[in-house]
C-alpha cells in the first residue's frame, strides 16, 4: 500500500516537474512597436498647450542633443497632450522640461492630489536610459552638473550626482545633482546591469 502511495506521488511529482520546466523553458515573444504606432495607442491627455507660446504649461530646461517637442493629439491637431524629450535617432540626448510658474502650473504640496502621466520610452534597440519625475525648488535651468561645466546624463538621468572615481566626497557628489529637489525614477536598467541588452530586466 505504502508503495503504491510512493509510486503515486512520484509520478505526480514527475509530470509536475515536466510540466512546471515545460512552462520555465517557453520564451514569450513581445509585441514590437515603432514610435509611430506608440503614438497612435497613447491615451488623451490634457492640452499642455505648445511649448514657446505664452499660455504653454511646460517651459524647455536645459538639453543636449535633442530639444523636447510638444507634440499633437492625434484625433484634436489643436492640442498638445504629449512632450517629447528625446528620439530614436538622437545619441547621448539629456533633456529636461519644467512646469511654467507664469502660468500658475506649480504643485502645492500643502494639498492632497493626484497625478497620472503615460511614459514611453521607445522600442528596447533604441537603448533608453530612463527618466524621472522632479519637484525642485531651484528654477527652470536645474539639471545635475556633469563634467566641464556639462549637463550629467547617463545613470544620473540629469537628476542625480555624477558618479565619478574622483569625486570621493559624498558632499562634493550630492552638489552635483539638482538641488532642492525630490525625484521618482523610471530607470530602465536594472541596478549593476552592464549590457544594453538588459533592458528588459529592470
Amino acid at each position: 500500500m505504502l508503495g503504491k502511495r510512493r509510486i503515486i506521488s512520484l509520478l505526480v511529482f514527475s509530470v509536475s516537474l515536466v510540466i512546471g520546466m515545460f512552462f520555465v523553458s517557453a520564451k514569450s515573444v513581445k509585441a514590437y512597436y515603432n514610435d509611430d504606432q506608440a503614438m497612435a495607442v497613447a491615451p488623451s491627455g490634457i492640452d499642455l498647450k505648445n511649448l514657446g507660446k505664452d499660455d504653454a504649461l511646460f517651459v524647455g530646461g536645459q538639453y543636449t542633443g535633442f530639444k523636447p517637442i510638444a507634440k499633437q493629439d492625434r484625433n484634436d491637431p489643436s492640442i498638445y497632450p504629449i512632450l517629447q524629450m528625446s528620439d530614436t535617432h538622437t545619441k547621448d540626448a539629456v533633456s529636461s522640461l519644467w512646469s511654467n510658474n507664469e502660468n500658475d502650473n506649480y504643485l502645492d504640496v500643502t494639498q492632497k492630489q493626484t497625478l497620472s502621466f503615460w511614459i514611453y520610452f521607445g522600442d528596447s534597440y533604441s537603448n533608453p536610459q530612463g527618466t524621472a519625475f522632479v519637484l525642485q525648488n531651484s528654477g527652470p535651468n536645474a539639471i545635475a552638473a556633469g563634467d566641464n561645466n556639462g549637463m550629467a546624463g547617463g545613470q544620473s538621468m540629469g537628476v542625480w550626482g555624477g558618479d565619478k572615481p574622483e569625486r570621493k566626497d559624498l558632499s562634493d557628489l550630492a552638489s552635483t545633482a539638482i538641488q532642492k529637489s525630490w525625484a521618482l525614477e523610471f530607470d530602465t536598467r536594472g541596478n549593476g546591469s552592464p549590457s544594453i541588452g538588459d533592458i528588459d530586466k529592470a
